[in-house]
């Protein structure tokens, strides 16, 4: 599934109250947090790689381990952008859930 964000950035407005919510990942789950750096890093064209392009690349690596999915998606966006630098931070954090259970 697709989580949406609820506010703005984190701080972004000082002293925003922001709401708190919960997902539970199932055996075998991953969960991509990402900021815009990701989605808005643009071609020379001007073409935005977009959440498109990363949740066709995620849907595509289902299963992958965290590391093989983050160095995929620097690639990919290195890529798309040409070997350019970033005109914005890109930060990606990737949690999994082992779909077995310890030992």
């Amino acid at each position: 599934g697709w989580l949406h964000s609820t506010a703005p950035p984190v701080g972004l407005v000082p002293g925003m109250a922001f709401e708190a919510a919960e997902v539970v990942l199932d055996p075998g789950d991953t969960l991509l947090v990402y900021t815009d750096g990701i989605t808005e890093a643009e071609n020379a064209d001007g073409a935005e790689f977009g959440e498109d392009r990363l949740r066709e690349l995620c849907a595509s690596m289902a299963g992958a381990p965290p590391g093989e999915l983050a160095r995929a998606i620097e690639t990919r966006l290195g890529s798309h952008c040409g070997g350019a630098p970033p005109l914005d931070d890109r930060t990606l954090l990737i949690v999994h859930r082992n779909s077995h259970g310890p030992g």
